[in-house]
């Protein structure tokens, strides 16, 4: 006999909420795939510096090492990363990888790329996703309010 799923449910629970505090001048951004996004705003049509939130739900075998290798595949043979390292961010473990690469159009991109896990059930777990992004050109002003945002980043239970 068919049956209805309903999500949020105690089957299918609502990813973890999250919520950031940004600068008085940097505006929302609604994204594909974002949880919460946010850029500067008022830089006259050149790329902005920005914060962006994804959750995806994956199976509990994912790990750091998982996301690095499609970091590294997305952003392309050219890319630069650092070598990953443990950082707290509110009251919860993250690991932060930053990473360059060249844009055709934008030149050099500097990125910090934040994962943590929160537990679901035994078979998945929500992947947090946090980067920041800002240009190599204004990295030396840009990179610590990136920074700045992305240490105000709070998971809240969904």
């Amino acid at each position: 006999m068919p049956f209805e799923l309903t999500a949020p449910s105690a089957t299918f629970p609502a990813p973890p909420a999250c919520s950031v505090t940004v600068p008085d001048d940097w505006e929302p951004v609604l994204l594909p795939g974002a949880s919460v996004a946010a850029r500067q705003s008022g830089t006259d049509g050149t790329f902005a510096a920005n914060v962006v939130i994804a959750v995806d739900r994956s199976s509990v075998a994912w790990s750091v090492d998982d996301a690095l290798l499609l970091l590294r595949r997305d952003l392309g043979p050219g890319a630069r990363l650092d070598e990953p390292a443990a950082v707290s961010i509110g009251e919860r473990e993250f690991v932060l990888v930053n990473a360059a690469f060249d844009h055709p159009e934008l030149g050099t991109l500097v990125q910090a790329h934040a994962y943590t896990s929160v537990p679901v059930n035994e078979q998945v777990k929500d992947v947090v996703h946090v980067v920041g992004t800002c240009t190599a050109d204004r990295r030396a002003e840009e990179y610590p309010l990136v920074q700045g945002v992305m240490n105000s980043v709070r998971l809240l239970p969904g």
